[in-house]
């Protein structure tokens, strides 16, 4: 069994770009209780921000009044995102953090929280990350956009991530125009440089998004984002279903997948006809030519 793995469902925080984080309640209840059943550690529930620009349902400030509201099984840890450009200047950040986290880890049910940056925000990121620590978070940065930076700046950054009490350093192919030889390249640098366990987020533009997790777990990432159907911004991202599927044949771990393919049947084959994500010729096109993925999928819609 590859105990050391940590699989995390972004569905309700990724997928909410197409239904403004509008989940019903049962839906939330019957995909908790189906993750739980499965080998996967954490649900990334939802984002939390202060700022609010026209409807959006609770999973976009996954406030803990409405966490605690939910039933929330004792085997799976709950994960929110924090969008660095969220927290303001670095005279700023601490203010919003503490709006953001009124309550430490230990009476919160997040237990995980990701900071999601540009490389020219990841200081804010860490000097946010050094925060939550200290009120007992397990704490995430999400570098954006990784085929746009640089290596020698890659570099850096690794390097400087090191000085900082995070758990994981995650990389996402924003763009979702990565190749896996890309990827390969990608996880031997911040192999070579970083002292901490590193993580993808892939996107499907290509239709590479499960090859690209799966080329990246092969080289040592351990962990691994996935989302029910794929349902996530633009063309979304490796099917959780299927990262299932190939972890449980590969390494026989214990895990019961029935209650997701159960879930899909119900919930997400239908939102996947109404909101229409998944890979197509112009959701290739944009990875190809490194289109962002929201300008693709308002002009699709």
């Amino acid at each position: 069994m590859n105990n050391d793995l940590i699989q995390i469902d972004c569905t309700l925080r990724d997928g909410g770009y197409y239904n403004n984080w509008d989940f019903s309640n049962i839906l939330i209840k019957e995909y908790l209780n189906a993750i739980a059943k499965t080998s996967i550690n954490f649900v990334e529930i939802g984002f939390r921000t202060t700022l609010n620009k026209g409807f959006k349902g609770a999973l976009a400030f996954s406030k803990d009044e409405f966490l605690n509201t939910l039933d929330i099984p004792e085997d799976i840890g709950i994960g929110v995102m924090v969008n660095a450009s969220d927290l303001g200047s670095n005279s700023e950040h601490l203010e919003n953090l503490k709006i953001l986290f009124p309550n430490d880890a230990q009476i919160s049910p997040v237990k995980l929280v990701r900071l999601a940056c540009y490389s020219y925000q990841i200081d804010i990121a860490l000097e946010a990350s050094k925060w939550l620590v200290q009120r007992g978070f397990k704490v995430g940065i999400n570098l954006m956009q990784i085929s746009e930076i640089e290596n020698n700046d890659l570099i850096n950054i690794t390097q400087k991530i090191n000085n900082y009490p995070i758990s994981v350093f995650y990389f996402a192919d924003s763009l979702g125009c990565l190749r896996p030889n890309e990827i390969i390249k990608i996880v031997e640098t911040i192999k070579k440089f970083s002292l901490k366990s590193i993580g993808i987020h892939a996107h499907d533009n290509l239709g590479l998004a499960f090859c690209n997790t799966i080329i990246a777990k092969e080289n040592g990432v351990k962990w691994l984002d996935s989302t029910i159907s794929g349902m996530g911004r633009g063309p979304g991202n490796c099917k959780t279903e299927d990262l299932l599927l190939d972890l449980d044949f590969k390494n026989s771990k214990s895990s019961d997948i029935a209650p997701v393919l159960f879930l899909i049947n119900k919930y997400f084959s239908k939102l996947r006809e109404k909101y229409k994500w998944g890979t197509n010729p112009y959701y290739f096109l944009s990875g190809k030519y490194k289109i962002h993925p929201s300008y693709m999928q308002s002009l699709i819609n």
